[in-house]
């Protein structure tokens, strides 16, 4: 640890009075024509291993001679060749100052320790704004303003002699600026923003619009940002409500990720609205819901795709082993989290359950599909869709996948689980009969155990996340239990029930007589003669199936 050094405040005094006495210095931080007078007070507020923050008031003239005090700040840096807080502070004030994203006043330093003993930096302090705090403020993504001011650079940047801020614009629009920016959500895999632009319209008259600005933090990753992009510009062509996809910057230079920007869709999220809807207003959701998904699955392709992997990988790959990679990875989080203990439930035999389906997954053709169908990725406007946000899963897969995830929707709210019926009536209007309604039970499984999962991570890790959303992981963690149930409720029963049907000897005999009985009745109806030495083999058979009961429980 180490040891603070102990800073006389009155030798700091005498010192930075010898610095300002001289007539260059003090014109560096005081404004046109006023003159330095003295030193009115210095006092230490903060001190650590790497700087001594001090409030210092200095006492000039003004351009009329009147006598007056401006408020500083005083920042010394200790152990300056330990630690380069200095420099880390310049760039700051640099980048704020090239993108005038903060405020500043008068800023002088020294790097040199030769005048008052120690580098320093001095800044004058504004109203209404905490100078010293800007420069320590995180320039970086969660910074909204920051953001928006790299962004309103970047559209003002000429390409060509045109404007990029003029793309955003219809014919006959004018781009002047960007007014704000303000974050709405921030993930892991993207942040999103909402920013608003004011521009001239066809009658010169100055109007705003929302855009939508994705951007991609991990750089590493530039599979995700490609492929939501991409995909984007896909449906743009398709009869379905949608945003419209202005630009997809591949450049990390200008914001220092990667980003696309997008129409705000007029709404909110059906989230927040759709225990409302009437009757009528509920069946008109599911008819547009299944336009747009039926629209989107109709577009075929014999090659599956990844939304994360490269698709030279996805070229080697077996769908099943892709999808059973996925299922893997969730079952490892349900463990992990312990939450089977909460079901009193064996993770083998989900596995087991996952895995019987796995034949089913052998697909000659593939759709286009969205892949995150939740009530939070649905705009609609009153009643109406909007168009679906949140494309960053979109690839070519099985077509069941967007309507499990539909479905488990479904089960959230009781005025749509009834209506199920119904929703698969207009989804067969749009799209063609696809033979995978067999699958559709097991992605909505797996999307209740995803979202379940993710329900408790949040109210584990993320209390205000939780708090935020309480009504939708509410719903979600009401109903995987039900989901559990129907996984679990049948076999689970069996399993009680076959110690006695196996292990008592009366059950067995009957049981294999049984057994012998119907494979004997089988045998005589496919030949013409049932020969006796065809009972010993019987005989044979029923017990090997008596004793695989016995292995299996």
């Amino acid at each position: 640890m180490e040891r603070e050094e102990k800073i006389d405040v009155e030798s700091l005094r005498l010192s930075l009075f010898k610095y300002f006495k001289k007539r260059s210095r003090w014109q560096k931080f005081l404004h046109f024509r006023e003159k330095w007078r003295n030193i009115e007070q210095i006092t230490i507020i903060e001190q650590n291993a790497k700087n001594a923050i001090f409030d210092l008031i200095l006492a000039y003239n003004t351009i009329d001679k009147i006598p007056t005090s401006r408020k500083y700040k005083l920042i010394l840096y200790l152990n300056a060749k330990k630690h380069n807080q200095m420099g880390i502070d310049l760039r700051q004030i640099k980048e704020i100052k090239s993108l005038q994203i903060y405020p500043l006043g008068k800023v002088l330093y020294e790097t040199s320790d030769h005048f008052i003993g120690y580098p320093f930096l001095i800044l004058e302090e504004l109203p209404h704004e905490n100078v010293f705090q800007n420069i320590r403020t995180n320039l970086g993504l969660r910074n909204s303003r920051a953001v928006g001011k790299r962004i309103e650079k970047y559209l003002q940047q000429r390409i060509w002699f045109r404007k990029r801020g003029q793309n955003l614009m219809a014919p006959g629009e004018k781009y002047l600026q960007m007014k704000t920016c303000n974050e709405l959500a921030f993930g892991l895999n993207n942040a999103v923003f909402e920013f608003i632009v004011e521009y001239l319209d066809k009658e010169e008259q100055k109007q705003i619009r929302p855009f939508i600005l994705r951007v991609y933090p991990r750089n590493e990753n530039l599979i995700k940002a490609q492929n939501e992009s991409q995909n984007l510009q896909k449906i743009q062509k398709l009869d379905i409500p949608k945003a419209k996809f202005y630009l997809y910057e591949e450049n990390t230079d200008p914001l220092g990720y990667r980003f696309l920007i997008l129409e705000k869709l007029v709404g909110q999220p059906v989230l927040e609205t759709i225990h409302t809807f009437t009757p009528e207003q509920t069946r008109q959701f599911l008819a547009d819901l299944a336009h747009i998904l039926g629209k989107l699955h109709n577009i075929r392709t014999r090659k599956f795709q990844s939304y994360y992997l490269d698709p030279r990988s996805t070229r080697r790959m077996i769908f099943s082993d892709y999808i059973f990679s996925e299922v893997a990875q969730v079952l490892k989080s349900f463990k992990e989290m312990k939450l089977y203990e909460e079901f009193h439930t064996d993770i083998k035999f989900l596995w087991k359950w996952f895995k019987g389906h796995k034949p089913l997954l052998n697909l000659t053709g593939y759709s286009f599909i969205h892949g995150d169908i939740r009530p939070s990725n649905i705009i609609v406007n009153e009643t109406k869709i909007s168009g679906l946000i949140d494309w960053e899963m979109s690839c070519y897969s099985d077509p069941a996948q967007d309507l499990g995830w539909t479905l488990f929707f479904f089960k959230l709210y009781k005025n749509l689980e009834k209506e199920r019926g119904y929703f698969f009536q207009e989804y067969w209007k749009f799209c063609e009969k696809y033979d995978f309604e067999a699958r559709v039970f097991f992605y909505e499984f797996l999307a209740a155990m995803k979202l379940y999962i993710y329900a408790r991570a949040n109210r584990r890790d993320n209390p205000e996340k939780y708090k935020n959303n309480r009504d939708f992981f509410t719903r979600v963690e009401k109903a995987f239990p039900q989901y559990l149930q129907t996984v679990t409720y049948n076999i689970n029963k069996e399993v009680n029930d076959m110690p006695d049907i196996i292990y008592d000897e009366d059950s067995q005999r009957e049981l294999k007589f049984r057994i012998r009985q119907i494979l004997s009745d089988y045998l005589a109806s496919q030949m013409d003669v049932f020969l006796p030495e065809m009972q010993d083999k019987l005989e044979k058979i029923s017990d090997e199936i008596i004793q695989m009961f016995k292995e299996y429980t």
